[in-house]
């Protein structure tokens, strides 16, 4: 699948390429890896769920190539591999610029971009009907937001997806093997495997904020769903963990 790049730069991490597909980020895998000095981009990919990464055709000084990309849990999972002091100064920088801009304005005023619009004045044109376009789009969600505004309060104030991780980064965190993680919330009766073999919380505990589903669209187009751990979720099973140890 070939897409349109958007390339973010911070001299502390250098660049890092972004894709935007069906409104949701995706980050360059080599340049997440680089960023956090993680070795060996394929072998720690590799690693990550099926729903964390996936493959783009991305323009390059060699022509176009191949790619792996990896998501947003894909990339806080990375994070949490990472030994360099920096990275949770890195996942700032994605999460609270990087991320804001894809999603706001599908745009990001770097340098380079700021040399583009003085060589190409079109091109201010362009990004400022974009931006309107995604404005009113915002405005859209501004409303439904305010109708939904009980649920919106309760996910600010419990499970914004900053905060949340995957079962995989959860049990790095906890410092638990992960099948030991996972078994060990389904003995309990935290969670259940779908049909489908994707690992949900039962209605109570994420009615009690221990869990956040949140919906995915890979790079193939299928669409499904991921189950996050929130800090009140973590808080818990580190405690009930350590009962048990």
């Amino acid at each position: 699948m070939e897409n349109k790049l958007m390339i973010f730069e911070n001299e502390a991490f250098g660049k890092v390429r972004t894709l935007n597909l069906n409104g949701e980020p995706w980050f360059v895998a080599a340049d997440v890896c680089k960023a956090l000095e993680l070795g060996n981009p394929s072998m720690t990919v590799e690693r990550l769920d099926d729903d964390e990464k996936g493959i783009s055709t991305i323009d390059t000084l060699g022509g176009k190539q191949r790619m792996a990309i990896i998501n947003e849990p894909g990339l806080y999972s990375l994070v949490i591999t990472s030994r360099k002091p920096e990275a949770k100064a890195f996942k700032r920088w994605i999460t609270h610029e990087v991320i804001p801009a894809i999603r706001k304005h599908g745009a990001y005023m770097t340098k380079s971009v700021l040399e583009q619009v003085l060589e190409n004045p079109e091109l201010v044109l362009l990004m400022a009907q974009r931006m309107l376009e995604e404005q009113r789009k915002n405005e859209l969600l501004q409303q439904e937001l305010r109708l939904a505004k009980p649920k919106a309060d309760f996910y600010d104030a419990f499970i914004h997806p900053e905060c949340c991780t995957n079962l995989r980064a959860t049990a790095k965190e906890l410092k638990v093997p992960e099948k030991m993680f996972t078994a060990f919330l389904i003995r309990k009766r935290y969670l259940y495997r779908a049909p489908s073999g994707t690992l949900l919380p039962y209605a109570k505990p994420a009615s009690d904020g221990l869990f956040f589903v949140k919906d995915y669209i890979a790079v193939n187009g299928h669409q499904g769903v991921y189950t996050l751990v929130t800090p009140k979720g973590k808080s818990l099973f580190l405690t009930m963990l350590g009962e048990i140890a």
